[in-house]
This record gives C-alpha cells, structure tokens and sequence, in this order.
C-alpha cells in the first residue's frame, strides 16, 4: 500500500500544531513545577510575575502589568489585590493623570522577592536541564527569532508582545 503523501502546505501545518502542542506541555510542567516551590513562600508564581516586572520597572500602571504579562485587567487586579493584602505591594493614583492606578513593589515585597529568586533560578536551571550543549542556546535562538518575527507580523513593540 501506498503513502499518503502531505503537501508541503499540510506538513508545515502539521508541524506547526506539534509545535505549539509541545510549547504548551512543556509551559504546563515548568509551571506547575515552579508553582510548588512558591506555595511555601505564601505566594503564586503568577504573583511572583509580578513582583519581578515591578522591581524591574520600579512602578508601572496596572494595564501595562497586563500587558507584560499577558493578562487580562481583572486578572491584573486580583494580582494587585492578593498581594497588597500581603503588604508585598501598594497602588496609587499617578499624580499626571488620575485615571492610572500605578503599582509599586514595597520593602517587604522586595524582600520576598530577594529570598526567591535565587532558588527560582536554580529550579528554572533543573527545569531546563533536559537540554544539552549547545541545545539550549539553539531554543533560545529560535525563540528569539519566532518573537522577532511576530512582532514584525503583528506590528508589537518588543514590550507588547
């Protein structure tokens, strides 16, 4: 019996849903792995997002925070919300325009996010261990140009994506 033989056209579509298949997976387990060294800290690796774009923004309006992480506006507030109640965060109204809700990471925040970053790292560094020499900087490349290439597509700044 015969192959059936794929267009170039179905096989790259083929390739494409294995792909981001794959991708989903591989987001599924690293998550749920980082999520379980987070809940002794008292916080969701969600929330640990968050702290990690304030510290390195200092402030940022609670839509841009959305953005960053690619969450919706309630789901930014419900961020914002657990992790003011932990003292970790506080939003104010920005001073130039009263419609903005600007986000800061506090002292305490800073120091919750000092005691897990470094082990953070070193589970992202088990979690991607997988990948040999060479291997991981091959991912990163293609990561890096697939970005490059739907921000070119979709018109994103490099931020928006």
């Amino acid at each position: 019996m015969g192959e059936i033989m794929l267009s170039k056209e179905e096989t790259y579509k083929k390739q494409a849903m294995e792909a981001w298949n794959n991708l989903q997976k591989v987001h599924q387990i690293i998550y749920k792995e980082l999520q379980k060294n987070f809940y002794d800290k008292g916080i969701t690796t969600a929330q640990f997002d968050v702290l990690m774009e304030l510290r390195k923004h200092k402030e940022l309006p609670m839509r841009k925070i959305g953005e960053l992480l690619a969450v919706t506006g309630g789901n930014v507030t419900g961020l914002i919300d657990r992790l003011e109640k932990k003292g970790l965060v506080t939003r104010e109204r920005s001073d130039s325009d009263r419609r903005i809700i600007m986000a800061r990471i506090t002292k305490k925040g800073e120091g919750i996010f000092k005691k897990v970053v470094g082990e953070f790292e070193d589970n992202i560094l088990v979690l991607l261990s997988g990948l040999g020499d060479g291997e991981l900087d091959n991912f990163n490349n293609l990561l890096n140009k697939l970005q490059e290439r739907l921000h070119e597509k979709f018109g994103l700044e490099p931020e928006e994506a």
